[in-house]
This record gives C-alpha cells, structure tokens and sequence, in this order.
C-alpha cells in the first residue's frame, strides 16, 4: 500500500517508507506527485545519453546509480529504484532524497539551489559556505539560539516564481544532516534523529520545519566557519565576483544535468528571477553567531 510524503514542495507517492519526511493526504492537490517505485533498472549504453561518471541524461528519461549500491531511472512521472538488499534501509533513503530527487524536480522545471535556510519573519535566509563550511551548524545555530527560526533546507532549496517572478522558497522537510561536533555544540541530544549509516556518525536531526513557501529574502557565502571571524578581502572579492545572477547558476543542485534535459530557458529564467529579487550578501560572525549557546 502506497503512502504519499512531502519533499521539496512536491507529493512522494510511493510503498517505500521515509520517517525522515511528513505524511499527506493522497488526495492532496496542492503539490505536483513524483512517484517512487521498485523495480528492475538496467544502466543504458547508448550514446543518446549525455553521460557523466555515474549519470547519464536525456530530455525524457536520465539514470543515475553508485555501484554496488543503488540504480535509478528518473522521468517526469517519477523515479524507478533498483538497490541492493545488502544496503542499509537509511541510505538507499538518503540517496533517493539527493540526486534521483533533483533530477525528477527538473524535469518539472523545478529547480533548486544546493543551501541550508531557516525562516527570518515572513522571509527566508539561506547560508552557502563551502563544502565542509559548517552551513547546516550556521542553520541549527539560529534554530537553537536565534528568535523564532524554523529550518527551511539542510542540502536542497527548492524554489519556484510567484507572481512577478517572485523567488519562493519551499521548505525541504528532511531534517539536517550533522556530525557528532556540530550536535555537541548545538546540545541537540534531546532531539529525534536518524542514522544515515551504520558506520557513520552522521545523523538526520529533527529540528522545528517551515511549513510553507517564502520569499527567498538573502543569502549568506562564506569560505568556511573557522574564517567567518576574519575580514579577508579574498573573501569580499569572492562575493563580488560571484554576482547574484552567476551565484545561483553556479549553485544550483545538479546544474550539469539541465541543458541535456532541454530545461536551460527554463533554468535561465529562474537565475534570473533570484539575481533580481534575492540578496547575496558575505556572511559576519556576529550577524550568525550573535547569541551564545
């Protein structure tokens, strides 16, 4: 028997179960459907697809698979899985909620920017470091210790155009993803989580969630936590040098993968759309971490 969850704005109508996402209504009319299924899925050879390492792309149907582990074919009616019994339940979640997941949005025309965000007000703050950077710590952090934030996005920010072209970000509702430190320092040990693997300590932490779309207000870059404290001019010329429009071509999820889908138009619009709406700002310490913990 099917059950339907929420993920990025849009209904998962599957047998699979996912205690990471909240349960809908199947009848629920507001969010387009993906479906997720099991099945058989062989890895296609031919060269109409454009392919990468572990993907291969094509305007109606892509693939995308870890060896050993997992293979998925990905349409606009949903993603097919074919993984390996061997393989924790936890992960093969996990990565059908990451580039199966975004590959399916996009043939939707739905796109999304790869940030951790939290609501602020009526609008949403999104924080880009690089990888390793501490972006979800910074988002737990205002969640914990911040004035009424809810989290918005751990790894994917779907964000779609209201009216006017009006960036609206959509709230992830998987959880966050943190290592034993960044929980320590959040004291998060009284909070549901989840474990992603077995042999890891990573875990999906259940932090209070948005429960609707909001402008996309500002978002926040810096190289990394440990040097957010130091006024580098590098980083001021990185942020000037990624302009908002070059920023958000750059850091959308999966962007490799638009063009041989026929969504570039589509895509450029989008980027268009959150240059001129969207703040992009160098992130402060002070401005993140202005409440001790």
């Amino acid at each position: 028997m099917n059950s339907c969850y929420y993920y990025c704005g849009f209904k998962l109508d599957t047998a699979l179960e996912f205690p990471e996402l909240r349960h809908l209504e199947s009848d629920e009319i507001e969010f387009r459907t993906i479906s997720i299924r099991t099945g058989k899925v062989s890895i296609p050879t031919s060269n109409e697809f454009y392919s990468g390492p572990n993907w291969a792309i094509g305007p109606n149907e892509s693939y995308w698979w870890l060896d050993g582990v997992l293979r998925s074919r990905i349409t606009l009616e949903g993603v097919t899985i074919d993984a390996s019994r061997r393989v924790s339940a936890g992960l093969v979640r996990a990565l059908i909620l990451e580039a199966p997941m975004i590959m399916a949005m996009q043939y939707h025309d739905a796109f999304c920017l790869a940030v951790s965000a939290v609501t602020e007000g009526n609008s949403v703050r999104a924080f880009r470091f690089l990888p390793g950077g501490g972006s979800s710590t910074a988002a737990g952090w205002q969640i914990r210790y911040g004035d009424n934030y809810t989290l918005v996005s751990d790894t994917l920010l779907m964000v779609s155009l209201g009216a006017q072209d009006q960036p609206l970000a959509w709230p992830q509702g998987s959880g966050l993803l943190l290592w034993p430190k960044s929980r320590s320092l959040l004291k998060l040990e009284d909070f549901p989580m989840l474990e992603v693997r077995s042999e890891l300590p990573l875990r999906r932490v259940m932090l209070p969630s948005a429960d609707r779309a909001l402008p996309l207000g500002k978002i926040e870059t810096a190289a990394m936590y440990r040097r957010i404290r130091q006024s580098l001019q590098e980083d001021t010329n990185l942020l000037k040098a990624r302009k908002p429009f070059r920023f958000a071509a750059l850091r959308t999820a999966g962007r490799l993968w638009i063009d041989p889908m026929g969504r570039s138009e589509e895509h450029f619009r989008w980027c268009l759309a959150i240059a001129k709406n969207s703040k992009i700002e160098k992130a402060s310490h002070d401005n993140l971490y202005s409440q001790e913990g």
